[in-house]
């Protein structure tokens, strides 16, 4: 929907290793950080720009990654993402993450626990990248 949306500003790289297809993950972990790097990344820099999602197994995770080469998280916005990954947020850090970013932590950190992580980083020079570390379930 967003390439179809967005055509002329947004180029894609999915990226992912065979064996993966073989794990469960949860359902709709991607779609809200894939909205985030197009929405709030690529469309602000008002150029062409590129989401890359990967995923991959590394050992007994499976990570999956969405980055943009958009403008970046400002330093306040990265500050306020990280405080609510650690679970040290105030109301100031809820009002400055979205709805999707949110429920993306919220439901890692109820499904997984501390096997489960979500790191963020971000520049104005080369984007953000959100990497999730999420443990393999097998489909038996």
């Amino acid at each position: 929907i967003q390439k179809f949306r967005f055509e002329e500003q947004l180029d894609w790289n999915i990226n992912f290793d065979d064996e993966i297809l073989e794990y469960r993950m949860l359902k709709f972990i991607m779609q809200p950080l894939v909205e985030n790097a197009v929405l709030h990344g690529i469309v602000p820099s008002a150029r062409l720009g590129t989401c890359t999602v990967e995923v991959y197994r590394e050992n007994e995770h499976l990570c999956i990654q969405v980055s943009d080469d958009g403008v970046g998280l400002s330093r306040e916005t990265l500050e306020s993402v990280n405080r609510y990954i650690e679970g040290k947020a105030n109301e100031d850090d809820k009002k400055n993450l979205g709805i999707g970013t949110r429920n993306v932590v919220d439901r890692i950190r109820y499904v997984y626990g501390a096997s489960g992580s979500i790191s963020v980083l971000s520049d104005a020079e080369w984007g953000t990248s959100i990497t999730l570390m999420l443990p393999i379930e097998e489909n038996q």
